[in-house]
């Protein structure tokens, strides 16, 4: 990439020169930033979703899929700090699964927000929750840190499919981890009996 740089403009030069060799050179600077590459992920449970190449899958099983944001977990946990993790899997089936699916997959957790979120095709219902991640009594009272959980539940051919993200509660990148999960949800869609 070459750069040019250009003298500083006189009382009498015309402003928007400036401007234009200031968003050039954003422009050049945007366009050398790397793309997320994105495959498509098919569930023996009949939908397919798109994950973000850069993650890790770690389960095996082929009715859902499970990604890490980066290397493994620590032991006995499934993300160490500074990590996240995504679970896409069939819930319920049927509209009355979407409300039931949410309270059973929130319980004992603290709702944060809850939101419908407008797509073209699919209903998709947003729930972020909190709870520790060391079940109670396992750990001092007050010792356990708390992960937050970030649900896309998505309704799609009258099947509830669930993009659950898990990070540890305070990680700068929960936004980026929220955004990447959303665009995961808006991505699935159901596959016809045989096809895998």
């Amino acid at each position: 990439m070459r750069f040019t740089f250009q003298r500083a403009l006189s009382r009498d030069e015309h402003p928007a020169t400036a401007v234009g060799v200031v968003a050039m050179a954003s422009l050049m600077l945007l366009s050398a930033a790397p793309q997320r590459g994105w495959n498509t992920f098919e569930s023996t449970a009949r939908f397919s979703v798109a994950y973000p190449t850069d993650w890790q899958i770690f389960g095996v099983s082929r009715d859902r899929l499970q990604i890490r944001s980066s290397g493994r977990g620590a032991d006995g946990v499934i993300i160490n700090r500074g990590q996240a993790a995504i679970t896409v899997l069939q819930v319920a089936s049927g509209a009355n699964g979407l409300e039931s699916a949410i309270k059973r997959s929130n319980e004992g957790a603290e709702i944060i927000s809850r939101q419908r979120i407008q797509t073209g095709g699919a209903e998709i219902i947003k729930v972020i929750s909190r709870a520790p991640a060391v079940p109670p009594g396992d750990i001092a009272p007050g010792k356990a840190p708390d992960e937050v959980n970030t649900q896309f539940f998505v309704l799609v051919a009258s099947r509830v499919v669930c993009v659950s993200l898990i990070n540890w509660d305070g990680d700068t990148k929960q936004a980026e981890y929220q955004e990447i999960a959303a665009r995961m949800a808006r991505s699935v869609r159901p596959q016809p009996h045989g096809a895998q």
